[in-house]
């Protein structure tokens, strides 16, 4: 009977574990006003938009541990995607958690599902988030957004709403970065080569 409690009472504090983990929701993604700027076009992202979305969060208890500068989820992403490595430095992902939705003719969001459970409820977790807009036809890359963001856990699973709108919920508006494309880089450094290599013998 001891033993019957003992499980009852493990399968409980498991329960309640899980249950404070967040739920980490894009909202209604918009797309990029044009081919060249980023910025939100109000337009929500359905499977008319050309694009597909894919959604990368990293979670973790402290703050400092999912801080990042600019470009690095994106470089993260370049370098091979999911790979043991993940943008922090560290060999093993703090939560490394992916999601790429199925577009349908209204508008797309995104909802991956947290794995951290804070001892208490009322613990704030931090995420680090990253939305990759590809060509629907090719596969390629040509969007990234980069987000911040907290959320206080509950007894009850709870959504941190509009990430690919806003940084940790603070209401500030985003972009869009367009991805650099890999053969204008390849060009200015064979422009560069060809300028010193021309100064050399000069």
């Amino acid at each position: 009977m001891k033993k019957i409690m003992l499980a009852v009472a493990a399968i409980g504090v498991s329960a309640i574990a899980s249950a404070a983990s967040v739920n980490w929701a894009s909202g209604a993604i918009q797309t990029p006003t044009s081919a060249t700027d980023g910025t939100l076009s109000g337009d929500k992202l359905t499977t008319a938009s050309g694009y597909n979305v894919t959604m990368y969060v990293w979670e973790s208890l402290a703050s400092d541990a999912v801080s990042y500068s600019s470009g690095d989820l994106f470089k993260w992403y370049q370098d091979g995607a999911l790979s043991t490595k993940d943008p922090f430095g560290s060999e093993t992902p703090i939560s490394a958690l992916s999601k790429t939705p199925t577009t349908g003719a209204s508008a797309t969001t995104v909802t991956v599902n947290g794995t951290v459970a804070p001892a208490s409820d009322g613990t704030s977790v931090y995420a680090a988030v990253l939305f990759v807009l590809e060509d629907a036809t090719t596969g390629d890359a040509k969007w990234y957004m980069e987000n911040a963001a907290s959320k206080a856990s509950a007894k009850s699973v709870v959504n941190q709403s509009n990430l690919a709108l806003k940084i940790g919920g603070t209401g500030a508006a985003t972009s869009w970065t367009a991805v650099p494309e890999p053969t204008s880089g390849l060009l200015l450094l064979l422009g560069m080569a060809g300028l010193a290599l021309k100064r050399k013998r000069a």
